[in-house]
């Protein structure tokens, strides 16, 4: 394994994408729409549990990866400003295409909201991004339902964690970990609790879900970077979640093409349980890790991660393994292949 590279930032982002597929995939069937004043049995455990949830671990990864690929390209002498605009543009044309097949695309959002922090990722200090990202993140959550207005701030804090060296401290720093998640615990909890107090229903419509998805998306990015000091448990998060994540575009975009394709030959409509989707779901996840797995150990990245580096370099990088000059050191290796994660 090159320790040079966060193993566990890709596995942050495969457990992201396997999550936002659990709430997306009702969505895509329309589950349960022919009779909506009944939510389908399963739906709260999913609503406390998934939804709103996973989004804001993507939006601050998706900060991360800005200041990975600057500081990337700066190592490498080559200037990250135009290839920051021409990367956004790509990402936001490949959401205008996916929103065909799913209205809820999230590119769309986060490209616009990238091209606006990319004076952020070229200038600012860590220690600013991260102070405006946590004042902006607290007005979002204290004032609004978390919605598209968070991604600014979420994607500041992880532009400041990124330049502040948070990454290298998930990934190999167990006891302040420990001591940061006894901390937040009873802090998701309180903030669950006020969501069921609440009402509970869909999180993203109501401002306790909202909080308690906040609070409880930090549970889990702690409770995972604490299992990833176990080398057993490290080792069944790789397996399950590494390929996910280092094809996280490619895995988005196809789940939702498979779903809705699904709902043109499947009635799910009249379903009163969440059970049968979110199994075909898992098994989609599954199939996806697989053939991830088997693609990442041929090829540099996947198809849409590939066609989103060419457009960002404006030049066609290699696509097979081994078709290219080694890079002139594994850091060097390993951030180009952070850089092609959404």
């Amino acid at each position: 394994m090159n320790n040079n590279r966060f193993h566990f930032l890709d596995v942050l982002r495969g457990l992201a994408i396997a999550g936002i597929l659990l709430v997306n995939a009702p969505d895509l069937v329309r589950l349960g729409s022919a009779h909506p004043a009944q939510p389908p049995a399963g739906r709260t455990l999913l609503d406390l549990t998934v939804q709103s949830r996973l989004v804001p671990i993507f939006a601050v990864l998706f900060g991360v990866t800005m200041w990975l690929m600057v500081d990337g390209a700066r190592r490498r002498g080559r200037r990250p400003g135009p290839a920051l605009v021409l990367r956004m543009a790509g990402l936001g044309a490949i959401g205008l295409l996916h929103s065909l097949a799913f209205s809820g695309d999230i590119l769309r959002e986060y490209a616009v909201v990238g091209l606006l922090l990319i004076p952020f990722a070229l200038w600012a200090a860590p220690w600013l991004s991260l102070t405006l990202g946590l004042v902006a993140t607290a007005v979002s959550f204290g004032l609004f339902n978390g919605g598209v207005e968070s991604l600014p701030g979420l994607m500041l804090i992880g532009l400041g964690c990124a330049g502040l060296g948070v990454p290298a401290f998930l990934e190999r720093r167990g006891r302040p970990v420990a001591w940061a998640l006894a901390a937040a615990l009873p802090v998701a909890a309180l903030a669950i609790a006020a969501q069921v107090s609440a009402g509970g229903g869909d999180p993203r419509f109501v401002i306790e879900g909202a909080r308690a998805g906040l609070a409880t998306a930090v549970v889990y990015v702690l409770a995972a970077s604490l299992a990833w000091q176990w080398a057993p448990a490290r080792a069944v998060l790789s397996a399950c979640f590494t390929a996910l994540g280092r094809a996280a575009l490619t895995c988005y975009v196809s789940a939702s093409v498979v779903f809705a394709g699904l709902a043109h030959s499947v009635d799910f409509t009249g379903d009163d349980t969440v059970w049968r989707v979110l199994g075909i779901a898992v098994a989609v996840l599954a199939v996806q890790a697989l053939l991830a797995a088997w693609w990442l150990r041929h090829f540099t990245g996947g198809p849409l991660e590939w066609l989103l580096r060419a457009v960002t370099w404006w030049s066609l990088p290699p696509l097979r393994r081994g078709a290219h000059r080694r890079p002139a050191s594994a850091r060097e290796a390993d951030l180009r292949t952070v850089e092609s994660s959404v």
